[in-house]
């Protein structure tokens, strides 16, 4: 197999905030008749709980650390770190990492010799914090589209959410938002990140003209758990998308 022409790391995706949960219903039937090909349809719910020192040293460089409690069958415990993201339009463009440990939590040591880790040098080894958390219950599809000859493999991910302060069971914040997102492992390796991108254009275009309540954001989960508790934080979307040398 030839190999992809796009970043491995890189994570591409539109999102859109909607205030209605029944536009994110709307938004599911439409999504599903944009493609004959659906490939996967479920639902399950995720606890994110994110990372970064008393002074926001992570945020300020544009760094993201959370992590993401074992949810079998569908996925492990995770710690992910996604780097500063660019776009406009909703269009948002980010280094992820992934990354399977031990055991929830934030379990760095599972994580020893990792070129991710390099993104956490901003934190300057200060010790990290548990600011929030997010649940959220998502309603996934994934569908199969078609650009200059290319399988496209597109996943619509519907959620609502509820953000909580480490401790409380009130949530602070609540709300739904639509993202659509490049599976890259399940497209053709010879997919560019351009025609990536204008598939994702399309398929919100339409989104959008079947729901009008969608609305592009470029906004992100930190973004809005940080500006909720740290007004002066900073902002992930700051910082040009670089990847850090090891």
């Amino acid at each position: 197999m030839p190999p992809r022409l796009i970043d491995a790391d890189l994570e591409l995706e539109r999102k859109f905030a909607c205030s209605r949960a029944a536009d994110l219903d709307a938004a599911a039937e439409m999504f599903q008749s944009l493609s004959v090909d659906i490939r996967l349809t479920n639902r399950y719910t995720s606890a994110l709980h994110y990372y970064d020192t008393a002074d926001l040293d992570l945020r300020q460089s544009g760094v993201i650390l959370r992590t993401l409690d074992a949810n079998p069958p569908h996925y492990s415990s995770r710690v992910q770190i996604k780097s500063a993201q660019s776009g406009d339009n909703g269009l948002m463009r980010r280094t992820e990492h992934n990354l399977a440990v031990s055991a929830d939590g934030l379990q760095l040591q599972d994580l020893k010799g990792h070129a991710a880790l390099a993104f956490l040098q901003a934190a300057r080894k200060k010790p990290y914090q548990h600011w929030f958390t997010t649940l959220t219950d998502r309603r996934e599809i994934r569908a199969m589209f078609a650009i200059n000859g290319k399988a496209v493999m597109i996943e619509c991910a519907l959620d609502r959410f509820r953000y909580y302060r480490p401790g409380e069971t009130a949530a602070f914040h609540r709300g739904c938002e639509l993202e659509i997102e490049l599976k890259q492992k399940y497209s053709d390796p010879s997919l560019t990140a351009a025609e990536a991108e204008a598939v994702l254009a399309a398929v919100g275009q339409m989104l959008r003209a079947a729901v009008p309540g969608l609305k592009p954001t470029s906004s992100s989960r930190a973004d809005r758990g940080f500006a909720a508790l740290a007004r002066k934080a900073g902002d992930s979307r700051c910082v040009a998308t670089k990847k850090p040398a090891p």
